[in-house]
């Protein structure tokens, strides 16, 4: 009985350590299931920001700035306000193109000696600067019919009028002008009457400091104006909203000073 006992306790022994080694894994079938360090660090890198990086470069825009001097075969808005002030100074006869072509070097050239400046056909900081100062007051851009004698120069485009004594400029307001169904009136015409304390006959309105140019239509303050800004019209004059500027202008215009209506050109 003894052997047989011994020889099942055996048999048991064996059979159960063959389950542990089944059941349990190699190193080596261990080390293959194991994720490996670089697969660790993939899973757990941060996304790069690069490209919104990138995004908010491109945003950003540098404001525009001149670089000194200007000369031939350059362009711009730059080049198109010096051509235009040139023509003020009656130096330039060109177009106003924007393009520093020969025709403005040489209004360049002409200023410059004028204003003992060094010559040399190139706009550099101080030339601009003493163009500026000598044209500042002269409306670059006003209707030419303005620039002499004494006018009250009307831009429909701009919205304004500036009253000018000898191509200077004196003093500018804020204009409103008629509606589509009662426009005001363009052209060149003169101050053929004054009231300072007008009352329309037909709107029974008051029209401070009127100064009247084509029929009925008149420069005049008005109220309305000044309450409601633009979201209003006139009946065809010209509406101003400043009472004291035009008490001012008022006060120097005189019967028969021009008034021109015009619209300025698109810059």
């Amino acid at each position: 009985m003894r052997p047989t006992i011994r020889a099942l306790a055996l048999t048991a022994f064996s059979a159960l350590l063959l389950g542990l080694f089944t059941f349990v894994p190699s190193t080596a079938q261990a080390t293959a299931n194991a994720p490996t360090n670089s697969q660790v660090v993939a899973k757990k890198h941060p996304k790069k920001k690069a490209n919104k990086n990138k995004r908010a470069k491109k945003g950003k825009k540098k404001a525009a700035s001149v670089t000194w001097p200007i000369g031939p075969g350059q362009s711009g808005p730059t080049v198109k306000d010096i051509q235009s002030r040139l023509k003020l100074r009656d130096l330039y006869a060109g177009k106003t193109t924007g393009f520093y072509n020969p025709a403005t070097q040489q209004a360049v050239l002409a200023f410059q000696t004028n204003q003992g400046l060094p010559a040399t056909g190139l706009t550099d900081r101080v030339t601009y600067q003493k163009l500026s100062e000598l044209t500042d007051a002269m409306a670059p851009g006003a209707d030419p019919r303005c620039r002499s004698g004494r006018a009250l120069c009307i831009d429909k485009r701009s919205r304004s009028l500036r009253w000018m004594i000898g191509g200077r400029v004196i003093k500018t307001v804020d204009v409103r002008f008629g509606s589509r169904y009662t426009p005001t009136r363009e052209g060149s015409f003169r101050v053929f009457k004054k009231s300072r304390n007008h009352v329309s006959s037909i709107y029974h309105t008051a029209m401070p400091f009127s100064m009247f140019f084509s029929g009925g239509q008149a420069v005049h303050y008005s109220s309305d104006f000044a309450r409601k800004g633009y979201n209003g019209a006139s009946h065809g004059c010209v509406n101003v909203r400043d009472y004291g500027a035009l008490r001012s202008i008022f006060d120097q215009v005189r019967t028969g000073d021009k008034v021109i209506v015009y619209w300025s050109k698109q810059q």
